[in-house]
């Protein structure tokens, strides 16, 4: 089975991955709660980590980021992921990443953001 996103990517590896855990909500009147101001998957991360205690939130929507925040969870965006994974050394190239993403995956970087990224990162 071929799991496809909207850019036509096979992520039927990542579907089989042993260290990928699915996990549902038990709370679906909190997550209703965070639909007045939130998308539906945000609202579920948001609830998610809050039953599970999780230590961060990927998470990179301002509009989201906010809520969790107020909702005192500990939040981290995909660069501020990369940022760590090179200084923990398992990544050489934040820009390389970077670049990967913008052209493989559209993601939006600002030109500020991006080029403050590559500044902390001796890039």
């Amino acid at each position: 089975m071929v799991l496809e996103t909207d850019f036509g990517r096979d992520l039927s590896a990542v579907k089989n991955a042993p260290w990928l855990v699915v996990r549902h909500v038990e709370d679906a009147q909190a997550v209703a709660r965070f639909r007045m101001e939130l998308d539906a998957g945000e609202s579920e991360a948001i609830v998610l980590a809050k039953e599970i205690r999780a230590d961060f939130l990927l998470m990179d929507e301002t509009e989201g980021r906010l809520v969790a925040q107020r909702e005192s969870l500990l939040v981290i965006g995909l660069l501020g992921l990369l940022m760590q994974a090179k200084h923990k050394g398992l990544i050489s190239s934040v820009k390389l990443v970077m670049e990967e993403l913008r052209l493989v995956a559209n993601f939006r970087i600002a030109e500020p953001l991006y080029q403050n990224i590559l500044s902390q990162m001796g890039e």
